[in-house]
């Protein structure tokens, strides 16, 4: 190891979301700018996504667990509280009582959706999640259960490297730095050191804590959204020239 190599997982999250989003994610993948991504098993192409993954074994490919949107697979009664009146699940879990029938619901969801995965042969990497649902505290445990059941051992961490202007508050931060803590004790857990988004690193680049560590970047190629557009953008030039360290590239199979 050289003493300063960073090394970079860039995961692109949302495969399978439509078509554009997948010849996207594959395309930054074929130029090497992409080294994992999160099937949303739920999407209207992740058929087609599933489909062509097995053409980049250089790549991770893990579940982005999903209660926030679309229609769920499970069917579950006890998901009504975020369903919508066309029974599509909503972004409502950060503002919903969740109680022990929707954690319930929402483990019989996320099953399904990593038994899909594995119907359809994808070698199953990590998890993660959709609006990162997955580090709610009060969900913690049924994450937990589905990742001994399934036999999964990598996870994302939640967010815990920030520019100087975005720190959150003393209790989110260390809220953050308590789950974190407890993911990697729950046992035969793996992670990257630091996660956060692509657009942060270049904030931060000079920070020589950095260097030996392990960090996931979180990236959405083809998105429509104007929040993304930037970070896509960025993605497509030679940005490592503006980083003063030895990049290595990593996927979650390097974890």
């Amino acid at each position: 190891m050289n003493c300063h190599d960073l090394f970079l997982l860039l995961n692109a999250d949302d495969l399978g979301l439509d078509k554009h989003v997948n010849r996207e994610t594959f395309a930054f993948m074929d130029k090497g700018k992409i080294t994992s991504a999160s099937l949303l098993m739920n999407g209207d192409s992740v058929e087609e996504a599933v489909h062509t993954l097995f053409q980049y074994p250089q790549c991770s490919f893990g579940i982005h667990l999903n209660c926030s949107s679309g229609k769920p697979l499970s069917g579950h009664v006890g998901l009504s509280p975020l369903l919508d009146d066309e029974g599509a699940m909503q972004h409502r879990l950060n503002n919903q009582l969740v109680n022990r029938e929707l954690c319930t619901a929402i483990y019989h969801e996320w099953k399904t959706q990593v038994r899909k995965a594995r119907q359809m042969g994808v070698p199953i990497s990590h998890v993660d999640s959709h609006y990162h649902i997955h580090t709610i505290p009060r969900l913690f445990r049924v994450l937990l259960m589905v990742l001994k059941e399934e036999n999964i051992h990598r996870v994302r961490l939640t967010k815990n490297l920030y520019a100087e202007r975005d720190y959150p508050g003393v209790l989110i931060f260390y809220s953050k730095h308590i789950w974190n803590h407890c993911l990697k004790l729950a046992g035969r857990i793996k992670s990257t050191d630091c996660f956060t988004e692509f657009s942060t690193l270049f904030q931060i680049a000079d920070d020589q804590k950095l260097i030996g560590k392990r960090i996931e970047l979180m990236l959405h190629p083809g998105s429509q959204l104007q929040e993304f557009q930037e970070e896509i953008k960025r993605l497509k030039t030679e940005w490592q020239e503006s980083i003063p360290w030895n990049i290595r590239f990593i996927s979650y199979n390097d974890v």
